[in-house]
């Protein structure tokens, strides 16, 4: 084999190829950003080769079972999936492969997602005692670190996931773009020149 074609072979072994569940899935709902989940679910996703690769390192990290307990979960409620990382003797253990400049701050939306996966759990019978966050460092994978999550009430996740599903619903079921939502995100959203495009038109469904 050349080395052009094992190349290739190697590009496209990085794409991950996922089946629809027709299901909303909690990655969808983390973001402030509705609309970018809108252009994922209409759209498909868009990642230049360096970040499928940044993936794929960190599916690598996900995969890896740190603690004697329930990994990969995949649960569904109220037309909602998701996948928890690890559940280990009532402690909800999220993962994430972080560089250097994210190793310094927790984003609002890891957060978000720890409260999300605790509602999805408590609703499929599991019980939660307290959750965290692993970061583990890409550039060195032994450096890592535990940072506690405080959850919040079950009934204010509760409240703001299924409004936050019913929003993303019906834009898809309308095809109607939902509000955006400026934040620090943008510069990294890989559908930023679509949405300012969209945005241009001055259609009434858009901010």
């Amino acid at each position: 084999m050349k080395l052009e074609e094992l190349q290739e072979k190697l590009n496209k072994a990085l794409i991950e190829k996922h089946e629809k569940s027709g299901l909303i899935s909690i990655s969808s709902l983390i973001y402030d950003c509705l609309r970018r989940a809108f252009y994922t679910e209409t759209l498909g996703d868009f990642f230049d080769k360096d970040t499928l690769e940044t993936f794929w390192v960190g599916k690598a990290i996900h995969e890896k079972k740190l603690f004697d307990g329930e990994a990969e979960l995949e649960l569904k409620n109220e037309g909602i999936i998701g996948v928890i990382d690890e559940l280990v003797d009532g402690s909800l253990i999220e993962k994430k492969s972080v560089n250097q400049i994210s190793w310094k701050f927790v984003p609002d939306h890891y957060l978000t997602q720890v409260d999300y996966y605790y509602w999805l759990l408590s609703n499929n019978g599991y019980k939660v005692e307290n959750a965290f966050l692993i970061y583990i460092l890409k550039e060195r994978p032994h450096d890592k670190k535990i940072i506690p999550v405080m959850l919040r009430p079950l009934e204010v996740i509760e409240k703001e996931i299924l409004e936050r599903a019913k929003i993303l619903k019906e834009a898809l079921e309308k095809k109607e773009l939902p509000e955006r939502k400026m934040s620090w995100l943008c510069k990294r959203c890989n559908y930023a020149s679509k949405c300012y495009s969209e945005n241009g038109k001055r259609n009434s469904n858009n901010c």
